[in-house]
């Protein structure tokens, strides 16, 4: 019985310390402090009420659910009129490599490289690399 009595205590406990009021207290020198005692006479204040929110009952939730549903509904449809909808292809190299050996592949990546030079990007060095592993096998 007395555990009982200590356990309803500590639950009724952190709801009576949430609410109390918050006071911003900003000083002629500019200097800002928050505090939950009211402010001295020589400073500006705003007072406001730090009571917590209580947390939606099931019919505000499922309102939520539907606001976030419609919305990717619209944001799907948005995106297959603009044409966004599909991820962007990168563009395909296509490598022939002159003779069938490791050697000839290796050549090859080497003369495209060059050729390229700083204007390479991924998706050609990729595929250069690619047909040297193959080729290497």
């Amino acid at each position: 019985m007395h555990r009982l009595a200590i356990l309803l205590l500590l639950c009724l406990l952190p709801a009576a310390a949430g609410a109390h009021n918050v006071y911003k207290c900003v000083a002629r020198t500019g200097a800002v402090s928050y505090q939950s005692a009211p402010c001295a006479a020589a400073t500006t204040a705003r007072i406001w009420d730090a009571t917590p929110e209580p947390p939606p009952d099931s019919v505000e939730l499922q309102r939520r659910e539907q606001a976030y549903r419609s919305g990717l509904t619209e944001s799907r449809y948005l995106s297959r009129l603009a044409g966004t909808d599909r991820p962007s292809r990168a563009r395909a190299y296509s490598i022939r490599l002159g003779g069938h050996g490791c050697e000839a592949a290796r050549a090859r990546r080497e003369r495209k490289l060059a050729a390229a030079g700083m204007d390479r990007d991924y998706d050609l060095v990729s595929a250069l690399n690619t047909a040297v592993f193959d080729a290497c096998k």
